[in-house]
C-alpha cells in the first residue's frame, strides 16, 4: 500500500507535546540570552541626546540648550562643553537639560562651533558615548511691530534695520489679531495675546529656533493681556480679566496672572482673589514683579526671593520699566507748575537698593516740559526721554531727548516740531533707537516706525503703517 503524504500524517499526543515544549524551550533560551546581551552591552548603549538650539541664524543672546533622554549628574557636566572661537558663559544643568548661559552679547555675524565631549552622565551612572558638533551663526538684530495699523485685525512682522530695502516678514498669521506680546531676551521666543471670538484672548509663544507657533495658555472665559517674560523664560506674567459670558455682566477688573512655561500651568500671583493689577514689570534678574495696584493705590512690588511686597505710592495708574543694572525704577507723577494753572507730567527715580526707595526727580519740578514717556540705556546711566515742549500749539508733537544720570544735561535727538514720537526701543547694544512716530498736519498719515543711530545721528524710515516696535536681539 502507499505511503500517505507527511501533511496527512496526524501527530499523537506525545508528539504534539514534546514539539511544543522545544519550541518553549527555544523561545525561554533566547530570552535569556537576549537578557543576557542587554547586561552585557548595558554600558555600551549609553544617554542620547533628543534635542539642542541653536541651530542656523541665532540671536546674539542665545542660550545654548541640550536635551537628554536621562536626566544628568551636574558634576559631570564641567569642561564638556565648549564653543570655538572661543566664548565666556557659564554652565547649568536643571533635570535632563544642559545649558550654556553667554557672560556678554555673542559677535554678530560670527558663525560659532558648539561641542558636546563624550563622558557626560546621567545620575543611572549611564554615559554619553559619542561626541556632539554642530554650527550656529549670530544674527542682526531684528525689529519686531504690529501691522497694519489701519486694520482692526493686526499681526507681528521682522524686518532687519541693517538692510535699508529689506522687506519686513510676517511671522503671525492671526484671524482676529495680536494685541500684545512680548520678547524673551535671548531672542528664542515671542508670547503674544491672541484675540478670539467673543472678546477672548489666548497666549501663543513662537519659536524662532523652530520657525513653530504652540498654545501656551487657552483662556475660553477670559481675556490673557500683556505678557511679560521673566528674563529666564520660564514664566510669563500677564493680565487676566474674566469677561463673565454666562452673566452677562461685562469684563471683570484685570488681575496679574502667572504661567510656567514648561508645563503650561497658570496661577494667580496673589492668592487673595480680590487683589487687582495691571501692567506686569519683571526685574532684570527676575527677583521683583512689579504692577499696578488701584485698590492699594499704587505700585507693587512682589519679591520672589522673600515672597513679600514692597509699595510704591503713585495716583498715575502708571507703572515704569526697571533699569539694567536693576537699581531703578520710574514712574510718572503730576505737576502744578509755579504760579500758573498748568499741569505737566515728570519722571521720578526710585532707587530701589535703598532700603526707603530713596525716589528722585528726573527733572526740576518747574521744568516745564510735559514728559510722556522713557527708555533706558544699557548702561543705566542714560535715558532717552520722549516729551512735550511747553506751547499754546495743541500740535506740537512728542519729540526725543537723552538724559544723563550722572550730569544731568539734556541732549535734543529728533526735534522735528511736524511730527510726535513715542514707544523708543533701544537696541540691545544701545547704539540705535528704533520708535513710533506720526506726521501730524499730514492728511492720511500713518504711524511709522523710524530708526535713529545714537552714534551717527542718521535717521531713516523702517516700516509705513506700523506701531509697537521692539528689538530682538
Amino acid at each position: 500500500m502507499a505511503e500517505k503524504p507527511l501533511s496527512n500524517v496526524s501527530l499523537l499526543p506525545t508528539q504534539r507535546f514534546d514539539r511544543l515544549d522545544m519550541g518553549v524551550a527555544v523561545a525561554v533560551a533566547a530570552l535569556i540570552l537576549a537578557i543576557a546581551l542587554v547586561l552585557l552591552s548595558g554600558d555600551r548603549v549609553g544617554i542620547s541626546v533628543r534635542r539642542f538650539v541653536p541651530q542656523g541664524l541665532a540671536s546674539s543672546q542665545s542660550v545654548v540648550q541640550i536635551t537628554f533622554d536621562e536626566a544628568l549628574d551636574p558634576e559631570s557636566v564641567a569642561d564638556k562643553l565648549s564653543l570655538s572661537p572661543a566664548a565666556e558663559g557659564e554652565i547649568s544643568v536643571t533635570g535632563n537639560q544642559l545649558q550654556w548661559q553667554p557672560a556678554q552679547a555673542l559677535q554678530q555675524g560670527q558663525t560659532y562651533t558648539v561641542r558636546l565631549a563624550e563622558g557626560v552622565r546621567a545620575h543611572n551612572g549611564r554615559l554619553l558615548l559619542e561626541a556632539h558638533e554642530w554650527e550656529f551663526r549670530v544674527r542682526a538684530p531684528q525689529v519686531v511691530f504690529m501691522a497694519p495699523v489701519d486694520n482692526p485685525i493686526q499681526n507681528l512682522f521682522m524686518v532687519d534695520p541693517n538692510q535699508p530695502d529689506a522687506q519686513p516678514q510676517q511671522i503671525t498669521f492671526s484671524e482676529f489679531g495680536v494685541l500684545s506680546y512680548d520678547i524673551t531676551p535671548d531672542g528664542s521666543r515671542i508670547v503674544y495675546s491672541e484675540l478670539g471670538d467673543q472678546r477672548t484672548a489666548h497666549l501663543r509663544l513662537y519659536d524662532l529656533r523652530a520657525n513653530s507657533t504652540l498654545t501656551l495658555l487657552e483662556c475660553p472665559t477670559a481675556a490673557c493681556t500683556t505678557p511679560a517674560w521673566r528674563p529666564d523664560g520660564g514664566v510669563v506674567a500677564f493680565e487676566r480679566s474674566d469677561l463673565n459670558l454666562d452673566t452677562g455682566a461685562g469684563p471683570g477688573a484685570p488681575r496679574i496672572w502667572l504661567v510656567d512655561t514648561t508645563t503650561g500651568i497658570p496661577r494667580p500671583l496673589f492668592a487673595d482673589s480680590q487683589r487687582l493689577g495691571y501692567s506686569p514689570r519683571w526685574s532684570p534678574d527676575g527677583r521683583f514683579l512689579a504692577s499696578y495696584d488701584a485698590n492699594v493705590g499704587g505700585i507693587v512690588l512682589f519679591d520672589f526671593a522673600a515672597n513679600a511686597e514692597r509699595l510704591i505710592r503713585t495716583p498715575q495708574g502708571e507703572v515704569g520699566q526697571f533699569s539694567a543694572d536693576g537699581r531703578w525704577l520710574f514712574f510718572p507723577k503730576i505737576i502744578q507748575l509755579a504760579g500758573t494753572t498748568r499741569y505737566v507730567a515728570h519722571f521720578v527715580l526710585v532707587d530701589l537698593e535703598s532700603e526707603l526707595m530713596v525716589q528722585r526727580d528726573l527733572v526740576p519740578e518747574s521744568d516745564p516740559n510735559n514728559d510722556v514717556e522713557l527708555a533706558w540705556l544699557p548702561d543705566s546711566r542714560r535715558l532717552i526721554i520722549t516729551r512735550r515742549p511747553p506751547t499754546i500749539t495743541t500740535m506740537q508733537g512728542a519729540q526725543l531727548h537723552l538724559i544723563d544720570l550722572e550730569t544731568n544735561e539734556t541732549t535734543p535727538l529728533v526735534t522735528d516740531g511736524d511730527y510726535s514720537s513715542g514707544q523708543v526701543a533701544v537696541s540691545p547694544n544701545g547704539e540705535q533707537l528704533a520708535f513710533q512716530r506720526f506726521a501730524l498736519a499730514k492728511p492720511g498719515a500713518r504711524a511709522e516706525i523710524w530708526l535713529y543711530d545714537l552714534t551717527t545721528g542718521d535717521l531713516r524710515l523702517l516700516a509705513n503703517n506700523a506701531t509697537l516696535p521692539r528689538w530682538l536681539p
